[in-house]
């Protein structure tokens, strides 16, 4: 990994370039070798995630890597509360949102992603986790039909 160091932000500028074309699999990769330079290029990383993952909600590939790029984000302590404040507001958005407003299966993914960076996150969670997730987790939950989501 020390190799590689000095190439990671040309390595993270030609995937940003890359994601718009797809290939987020790559950008998981990267985001492991060093949590230093992941923490330093979380403000680009996350909301790339988040655009992809909305774009292309309905591929269980694309929720499948989003949802590892989280993961990845929320393991490394110094990217929780920055990816927490650009994520959360999203998910909580997408569970709050009528059910026909919506593409079907969103919710159940957008709760699969926020499960993901719940069990990712050292504890205490955050107030936004527990004060805005977890109400809105509850009420898309008891509003729904949806089996997936209600698993």
């Amino acid at each position: 990994t020390h190799v590689l160091q000095p190439f990671l932000p040309s390595i993270l500028e030609g995937l940003v370039q890359l994601a718009a074309q797809f290939s987020s699999e790559t950008l998981c990769i990267v985001c492991t070798v060093d949590p230093a330079f992941t923490t330093s290029a979380e403000n680009k990383i996350c909301p790339l995630t988040i655009a992809i993952f909305l774009k292309y909600s309905n591929d269980p590939v694309v929720a499948s890597l989003a949802q590892d790029i989280f993961k990845e984000l929320a393991q490394i302590e110094a990217c929780q509360g920055p990816m927490q404040m650009r994520l959360i507001p999203t998910l909580v958005s997408i569970m709050q949102a009528p059910p026909d407003k919506i593409p079907s299966g969103l919710c159940a993914t957008s709760i699969d992603i926020l499960t993901t960076v719940v069990r990712n996150t050292k504890p205490p969670l955050s107030d936004m986790l527990v004060c805005q997730a977890f109400p809105a987790v509850a009420q898309c939950t008891l509003r729904t039909d949806d089996n997936t989501t209600m698993q």
